[in-house]
């Protein structure tokens, strides 16, 4: 059963921060699937705490993303020194996607993280076996635990 934690209180918040940072440190390298929102962002901040380099904000880099928000993203990132890349999407060539419908946002995460996981097994197969675990997260309203890991 899932312990809560108190957040009505300063020190309640600081328990849950505290909980984060020990569960992403326990994960060694992570990729998070950073859009530049209020969530993705506090995520990101917090894996680069815990993890520094280990630690890579990726942002999908496609027309549906407007240059605003690229420059907002990048802001951040460098405020904070996160390290973060980009990784081009390709969801207006989804019917499902273009079709607008209610589900349109799975459709465009699914196009994110079929990327992020092809970014992970790359960088796995790119270094050696002791450093090849990347966890990849997703900030959803459905998703906020580890959607894969790559060994």
């Amino acid at each position: 059963m899932p312990t809560f934690v108190d957040l009505t209180t300063r020190s309640g918040i600081e328990e849950k921060e505290r909980k984060l940072l020990a569960n992403l440190s326990a994960m060694g390298r992570v990729i998070v699937a950073f859009s530049g929102g209020t969530d993705s962002a506090y995520l990101a901040w917090a894996a680069n705490r815990a993890l520094g380099a280990n630690a890579v904000a990726i942002t999908a880099d496609s027309a549906s993303l407007p240059e605003s928000h690229k420059r907002d993203a990048e802001a951040f990132v460098e405020r904070f020194g996160i390290v973060h890349e980009y990784v081009a999407t390709q969801e207006f060539d989804n019917p499902d996607y273009v079709r607008n419908g209610p589900d349109r946002c799975f459709h465009c995460k699914d196009e994110l993280f079929t990327r992020l996981e092809a970014v992970g097994a790359s960088a796995a197969t790119s270094t050696s076996s002791t450093e090849s675990t990347w966890t990849t997260w997703a900030i959803t309203a459905r998703a906020r635990t580890p959607r894969l890991r790559i060994r």
